[in-house]
């Protein structure tokens, strides 16, 4: 093959390697916006002037949650239902040396009590239909006392397992089914 032809053959090549690689497909980064239907949540804690401060974040959108007394917090769990962001931890009391359960929902926290304790912890959240189940324990003011597992429906505190031996929860998942019944 003469020189010639050899040296239009590359320039052919070069030519339509070079027009393929060209960018004008009409991306413009610019142009992205949020159109995720899927959004990743978790809860977490920060650093914040020599105390806790527990929070949540909606992809890398940071959500500060507030205190009842001003206390360090933490936050343990979160579920989102709908539009609503339900998030649990605690708040430690360092002059009381106690520990306070909280909800916060929608950003605004909430106390779940338990009667006469010392401490009270919320480890897990779930939401199934317009209920809000929390899990977590308690330490009864009774001297030698021991942990109890309590479970929280709406806010409504109820006790879980013995009283004579410490007893917790972890987390939480609620199945219902609705039974059908056939008559002949």
């Amino acid at each position: 093959m003469s020189s010639r032809i050899w040296v239009m053959i590359m320039t052919i090549v070069i030519s339509l390697i070079t027009m393929s690689c060209q960018k004008d497909d009409g991306f413009n980064e610019e142009e992205i916006t949020d159109t995720l239907s899927v959004y990743v949540y978790r809860a977490g804690v920060e650093m914040h002037q020599d105390r806790y401060s527990a929070l949540y974040m909606k992809n890398r959108q940071k959500v500060v949650l507030p205190s009842v007394t001003g206390g360090s917090t933490i936050a343990r769990d979160i579920k989102v239902s709908g539009d609503d962001v339900y998030v649990v931890g605690e708040e430690l009391n360092e002059e009381q040396e106690s520990v306070k359960a909280l909800l916060w929902v929608n950003g605004q926290a909430q106390e779940l009590n338990a009667p006469n304790s010392k401490s009270v912890t919320a480890k897990a959240v779930f939401v199934k239909d317009n209920d809000v189940y929390v899990i977590g324990s308690y330490l009864p003011q009774a001297e030698n006392a021991t942990y109890r597992a309590i479970v929280w429906k709406n806010g409504e505190f109820t006790h879980i397992g013995s009283n004579d031996v410490s007893t917790r929860l972890e987390d939480i998942f609620v199945f219902t089914t609705n039974r059908l019944t056939f008559q002949n």
